[in-house]
């Protein structure tokens, strides 16, 4: 059977199938009810939701707030969660220092709008289908390093030769 559960933790029932249930959050302030795929068990209606597809819920969510709402930190805050990633890994992501990103979070420091788009990009990129997703990370890794490159001043020209020099 693979991933999919052979008995209900509730009552132990045999009987599993799938039925769409309602899963209901609520993120600052803003409530969202979406129907989900779930294991049901027959017998005592329990619903066992997989971790896949409450992230994807998760990633909508997030979706439908960054076009919603305001850049506020609660929401920065579900959207760095739904990506999986600590403030740290944030911080490191928009080459800003973790303490900022706790300032963002906690509504001590406005979130910009640029950063706040820059997270939305990497909320899409993560729904986007896997054969056309751009990864906005490796953009954003690829800008660090250059940036890092000029800070340093050096940039490598290969080797030159005498006649190149001429």
């Amino acid at each position: 059977m693979g991933d999919r559960m052979q008995r209900c933790v509730e009552c132990k029932g045999e009987k599993l199938e799938k039925r769409l249930h309602e899963h209901s959050l609520e993120v600052a302030g803003h409530p969202f009810h979406a129907l989900v795929e779930a294991e049901t068990c027959t017998d005592c209606g329990a619903a066992y939701f997989t971790a896949g597809a409450i992230r994807r819920v998760e990633l909508l969510v997030c979706r439908t707030l960054s076009r919603l709402s305001p850049c506020e930190g609660a929401v920065l805050r579900y959207m760095r969660k739904a990506l999986g990633w600590r403030a740290v890994d944030l911080a490191k992501q928009l080459g800003v220092q973790p303490e900022t990103v706790s300032r963002w979070e906690n509504d001590r420091q406005k979130v910009d709008r640029s950063t706040f788009a820059v997270v939305a990009g990497m909320i899409e990129d993560r729904l986007a289908d896997p054969a056309e997703r751009v990864k906005i990370e490796d953009i954003l890794a690829a800008a660090a390093a250059a940036q890092e490159q000029r800070r340093k001043n050096v940039i490598e020209l290969g080797q030159i030769s005498v006649e190149d020099a001429a």
